[in-house]
This record gives structure tokens, sequence and C-alpha cells, in this order.
């Protein structure tokens, strides 16, 4: 296919139509700042788009849907196949390089769920990276995402998860605090508490 082939060119695409998506939208996601975060050994970016609203819908005719069905499905088809990983960490990289969409991390998170043991160790730095933790779009997903892979991870990758998720309410104005510790024990709520090991974690989830 065009994205086992063409990775760059086919997520280039993708993006495209995303922006072009967006743009069409009369009120657009785009007033929201976009957030960067380190992946990878890489600055990435991450843009709200109302993703989480509209990527629920079932019927999947529209251009943007069916380019977003094809990543998620071709990730996972190298997911599933170890002698296939090299091609998803490329396409993977394409994504830090050129994308900055939340709909397209969705995607990435979801795969990373469905394959905790494999690529979704992988991918264990979306779990510390506070604006996809905080995404209006990507916090849910980054959840489940936590909760699947943490008991995978090692001692350190852990610590830099609980680090993260803690430090939520020091990352927002005063009047946003209170929304933003919700989100911080939402996300702890993920860790399994036999495996938090911070004491303020372990404090909050007892």
């Amino acid at each position: 296919t065009f994205l086992t082939h063409s990775p760059e060119e086919a997520i280039e695409a993708l993006v495209a139509v995303l922006t072009s998506q967006r743009g069409r939208e009369t009120e657009s996601a785009s007033a929201v700042p976009e957030k960067t975060f380190e992946f990878m050994g890489s600055v990435a970016r991450l843009q709200s788009d109302s993703s989480y609203i509209w990527e629920a819908t079932e019927y999947r005719h529209e251009a943007h849907l069916k380019m977003l069905d094809a990543f998620e499905a071709t990730l996972s088809r190298f997911a599933d196949d170890a002698h296939l990983h090299g091609i998803f960490h490329r396409m993977i990289s394409v994504v830090t390089k050129i994308n900055p969409w939340a709909a397209v991390w969705r995607q990435v998170l979801a795969v990373g769920i469905r394959h905790p043991k494999t690529v979704g160790k992988s991918l264990s730095e979306l779990a510390w990276a506070v604006p996809i933790l905080t995404g209006l779009d990507t916090s849910q997903l980054a959840g489940e995402f936590v909760r699947a892979v943490f008991a995978e991870l090692d001692a350190g990758a852990r610590l830099k998860i609980e680090r993260a998720i803690l430090s939520i309410p020091t990352t927002v104005p005063a009047d946003k605090v209170d929304t933003a510790r919700r989100i911080r024990d939402c996300l702890l709520g993920c860790i399994p508490i036999v495996l938090a090991t911070t004491s303020e974690a372990q404090s909050i989830l007892t």
C-alpha cells in the first residue's frame, strides 16, 4: 500500500487533508494553542482538532475518516508482526516530524493500547508527555494507554509517568487548577495501586 511503501508522502497527505478539514470548520479547535513535547529524540507537536467528538462517529465515509482508519489499520498490521516493527517505527518517526493533529496521535495511542507488550512499550514516552495526558482530544486515550502499558515498563519509566501526572496541576493557571486536579486524579486511577511508586500517588489512590 501507499502507507507501506511511501509512508512520508502518505502521512503528509493525511495531515494535509486534516488541515483542510479543520479549515472548513466554523469553530476551529486551532484556537487552542499548539503544544509541544519531547518524543523519540525529537520535538513533537499537538494541535487540538475536536477529534474526540468527530472520531466517535460510526459513519466513516468522509475522506479524512477513511484515511485515519487506513492509517490505524496499517499501524496495527505492522504492530502485529515483529518483522515489520522497523516500518512501524519509520511511520511513527514521520508522524513525529510532520504531524500536529490530535486525531493522528489518537490513532497512535490506540495501537499502543492494543499492543502493550511490543510497540506499546516503545511508545511509552507518550505516557509522560503532559500535552498528551491533558489534551482535550487525547486525555482519555492517554489514560487507557497508561493502564495498558504501565505494568510492562521498568521502574524508571513508571516513575516518569507518575511524576508527569502529578505535575499536571502545576502546569495551568490558577483558575484551572481544580480541573487539572480532576484530570490528574483520573489518570492516576489508571495506575495499579500496587505498582504506584511515589508516596504522593499512593496517597491519592488510597
